[in-house]
């Protein structure tokens, strides 16, 4: 009884990524190594798959500047409050509350007025996150 040993091309592993295919034969994306497909000017239609090429092109033949977009305002936000408005209200609102009866009951002892205007303060976290609910609604 002999035990045959099977070919090692068949378990060779991945195919090269040089041809720019995946394991199952699709065709790699630019994040993967693979060619980025060509991005035609938005005047004339002729394929370029550079962006300087492209950026000289529309300069030179059609006499125009591209120019790239400004970031938004948002974007320049620490992560953490553009996740404000992903936390439920049933988790917000006791949270409000009980951090606004601790500023008071902690302020009280010393002025009355202030511990007012502390417990109001403490109100923020619900202001933030229905701001952040007004002014930014989550995109469908």
């Amino acid at each position: 009884m002999s035990i045959e040993r099977p070919d090692a091309t068949e378990h060779a592993g991945p195919p090269d990524q040089a041809d720019g295919l995946d394991w199952f034969g699709h065709p790699l994306g630019p994040r993967d190594g693979g060619a980025r497909p060509p991005v035609p000017c938005p005047l004339c239609n002729q394929p370029f798959t550079d962006q300087r090429q492209l950026t000289e092109h529309v300069a030179g033949a059609h006499d125009v500047r591209l120019v790239t977009a400004r970031r938004s305002r948002f974007d320049r936000l620490p992560d953490w409050t553009r996740t404000l408005g992903y936390l439920p209200l049933w988790y917000v609102l006791p949270m409000t509350v009980g951090l606004m009866a601790l500023a008071y009951v902690l302020v009280r002892s010393i002025d009355a007025w202030l511990a007012a205007g502390a417990a109001a303060m403490a109100s923020l976290p619900l202001v933030l996150v229905l701001s952040h609910r007004i002014f930014n609604p989550p995109d469908r």
